[in-house]
């Protein structure tokens, strides 16, 4: 009668060396893509670290979620690039941006300004969600002094704007910001 094989003496499966080195690519890809992710999002934490008090741990967190809707948040960085870019009344400012007329120039003596405006992550269903930004904005005077400024290159302010479809139109119905 036949012994049956331990397990130490069943015979070894072998895969292809084609199958093996897909197996190596995978997992190289995959540290790679887990080590872009925690380095992109590590330099955000590092930067906004101080902000999740103000906005609450759960909402703070969602600047690294991965559920980005860049494509769908596209016509409201533009209409928030519009905003910032504009220069006129107050009125003006509001009938055209809404909440986004507080980045306008809109004071008088406020002759020009520089700013950045960075894309962080959103999350866009059906109509309605979220668009996280980064910004930095200095207002000058006619003669080029600074009167007043947002941010700075290390330090960007990290918004929150609650978004809308409203008649096939996009409107930012809250702005969240760390006082």
């Amino acid at each position: 009668m036949k012994q049956p094989l331990s397990p130490s003496h069943s015979p070894k499966k072998t895969h292809s060396p084609g199958i093996r080195l897909c197996l190596i690519l995978g997992i190289i890809l995959m540290s790679v893509g887990v080590g872009l992710y925690a380095l992109l999002y590590m330099g955000l934490d590092r930067e906004f670290y101080y902000n999740e008090k103000s906005f609450g741990k759960e909402v703070y967190r969602e600047i690294f979620s991965l559920n980005h809707s860049h494509r769908e948040a596209e016509p409201i960085l533009q209409l928030g690039e519009e905003a910032f870019a504009f220069r006129g009344t107050e009125k003006e400012a509001e009938e055209r941006f809404g909440l986004l007329s507080r980045y306008s120039l809109t004071e008088e003596g406020q002759a020009t300004q520089t700013h950045t405006l960075d894309y962080i992550n959103s999350h866009i269903e059906g109509d309605r969600g979220y668009v996280w930004v980064a910004y930095i904005q200095q207002i000058y005077d006619g003669e080029g002094k600074l009167l007043r400024g947002s941010g700075a290159e290390k330090a960007r302010i990290l918004s929150r704007w609650t978004v809308e479809k409203q008649k096939d139109t996009w409107v930012v119905t809250e702005i969240r910001e760390a006082p």
